[in-house]
């Protein structure tokens, strides 16, 4: 790249221009997102371990950010040296390049016992920046210190939403800890987030709140190189047929579905096929839309590559998580419902308008007109 060449734009300019068009709007939600998606180039899942982040909310915009027992402090000091050079799609950091071009000012110090390095930015500018404070710590320590540009964002960084939004965070980093701060206001507030149970924690938050929850599966394993974890249940049919699906990829909400939850309602669909199959003898062809009524999905997968489809890119599109996890949900639902009839007769029982399910239940020992059956 010829630095003499004034028609180049380098990614930080690029991103000024065009700020928008990297963290959704230039208001709280924006906002929001850059200050997540930094952390998140910071915090993988796989990394966090016993990580704790805290975040401070301080006077006139700025906020202090340090993560404790941190990991790959060298991986992003070297990062830092190209910073200028970043590519979204390409760039693991490339949050964190988000949010320096977006700064008035901003400033990175690592640690790992010692001092590695620092990093300061002016409008997304490289800067010197005076030398580094020791700082006494037992494992790897990553400091920012920042405040958004004011000629690019007329709001400071709010409190309520970034509450909801390191809530999910955390899930997604189940070993991590978030203590979210504000000093901004007149009174104190700050928040903890740790949810070790990730997926199951969210799970348990919505299914608390339903009556008659049945059919409860749990997957949280290693699969070909992948992390899954599903929770799935049911609600009762009548009262809540309104699903509650939350899936996530990669840490990224998919909020239209996809692979991961196309693949647990196929292996649904599945195991109710074979199902019928070994109690009545029949095939039958079970539609899959009745599948989605009333169920509660907390849903995640991490590691890898993942491709996205739909006009917000938030619909997982990787064919191979699907047929992964079709075939895990088929075997685990399978042997549930021949373990226990009486889920099965409830989730069979959404289908009461075809004939056949009269037959399935008295296969079972069932009377299809016991009124102590859904009508």
């Amino acid at each position: 790249m010829s630095e003499n060449n004034d028609d180049i734009i380098r990614p930080p300019d690029a991103i000024r221009q065009r700020p928008a068009m990297y963290i959704g709007d230039l208001r709280h939600g924006g906002i929001c997102f850059m200050i997540i998606d930094m952390l998140r180039t910071l915090v993988t899942p796989q990394s966090s371990g016993n990580c704790f982040i805290t975040i401070d909310l301080a006077q006139e915009g700025t906020i202090d950010i340090v993560v404790e027992n941190a990991s790959d402090v060298d991986e992003i000091a070297a990062a830092l040296q190209h910073y200028d050079k970043f590519t979204p799609g390409i760039n693991t950091h490339f949050g964190l390049a988000v949010a320096i071009a977006l700064s008035a000012h901003f400033r990175i110090d690592l640690y790992d016992g010692e001092v590695i390095e620092s990093f300061c930015y002016k409008e997304g500018r490289s800067i010197a920046g005076v030398p580094m404070v020791p700082l006494e710590t037992t494992g790897a320590t990553i400091v920012l210190n920042f405040a958004l540009d004011t000629s690019i964002f007329n709001l400071s960084p709010d409190f309520d939403y970034l509450n909801e939004q390191l809530a999910t965070f955390a899930l997604m980093h189940r070993n991590c800890k978030v203590l979210l701060r504000d000093v901004t206001s007149e009174y104190f507030q700050q928040r903890f987030y740790h949810y070790p149970g990730g997926m199951d924690a969210l799970f348990k938050s919505v299914a608390d709140e339903k009556q008659g929850m049945y059919f409860t599966l749990k997957i949280d394993a290693e699969i070909r190189q992948r992390t899954y974890q599903v929770c799935l249940g049911y609600a009762n049919y009548y009262n809540d047929p309104v699903p509650e699906l939350y899936s996530f990829a990669n840490r990224t909400a998919t909020d239209f579905g996809g692979s991961l939850v196309n693949g647990v309602a196929k292996g649904l669909q599945k195991a109710c096929r074979e199902y019928a199959l070994v109690k009545l003898g029949k095939k039958i062809k079970f539609p899959l839309k009745p599948f989605f009524r009333g169920m509660i999905l907390a849903c995640n997968v991490s590691g890898g590559e993942f491709t996205y489809s739909g006009s917000n890119r938030q619909m997982l599109d990787t064919p191979g998580v699907e047929k992964t996890m079709k075939q895990h949900i088929y075997t685990l639902a399978l042997n549930h419902m021949l373990e226990n009839n009486k889920d099965a007769i409830e989730l069979i029982s959404r289908f009461d308008s075809d004939a056949w399910v009269d037959d399935i239940l008295k296969n079972l020992g069932s009377d299809p007109d016991d009124e102590t059956l859904p009508a």
